[in-house]
């Protein structure tokens, strides 16, 4: 089906998974050909003829997805953050983190991970901010999620320039993480 040295990303959590996944998308694609598949747009099995060795697969996975998932040969597995969320149609929260922790059993060349995840699954892991230098304007939920992309962006040898290219053409989808009314007491976002 997909040739043998695809790399394939995988991007799961409760939150952040759509964004981080269309960023990572946005930066790679200044270097390689990426396909963004999963949860986000049109389903792997459209693009199966599609795909070539040299191509990134970008692939944003919700515990639905990871729970029938019996082997999936992630070079990169990206956790953006783990909570009580998308709880509808599953069993109990224990099943729901079961699922998402199924990417860990397939040994990934590069994890990255939130706190949270980490707590979670009992994860020995240092966090690092690679946003650097960088120059963007992102609210803070969406500087973590930026800081993720930046990270594996470096695991596959983006250049700085390469990497701010990418940052420069980021579009964050309407209503996300946008803030829709301001008062002097409230923000609502």
């Amino acid at each position: 089906f997909i040739p043998k040295d695809v790399k394939i990303i995988a991007i799961t959590g409760s939150n952040g998974k759509t964004t981080t996944c269309q960023m990572i998308k946005t930066i790679l694609d200044e270097k390689y050909h990426t396909f963004l598949l999963g949860n986000i747009g049109v389903p792997l099995i459209s693009y199966v003829e599609s795909i070539k060795e040299e191509d990134i697969l970008i692939l944003e996975l919700s515990s639905f997805i990871l729970e029938n998932t019996i082997s999936l040969p992630c070079e990169v597995v990206v956790y953006t953050s783990l909570s009580e969320n998308h709880l509808d149609g599953v069993e109990n929260l224990s099943v729901y983190y079961g699922s998402k922790k199924r990417l860990l059993f397939q040994k990934p060349s590069l994890l990255i991970s939130d706190s949270s995840t980490q707590e979670i699954f009992h994860l020995n892991q240092n966090s690092s901010n690679y946003l650097g230098d960088y120059k963007f304007n992102l609210s803070k939920v969406n500087q973590k999620n930026l800081n993720h992309a930046i990270e594996v962006a470096n695991y596959y040898h983006l250049s700085h320039e390469q990497i701010q290219e990418g940052i420069n053409k980021i579009k964050i989808d309407h209503y996300r993480q946008e803030i829709i009314f301001r008062s002097r007491l409230f923000v609502f976002v």
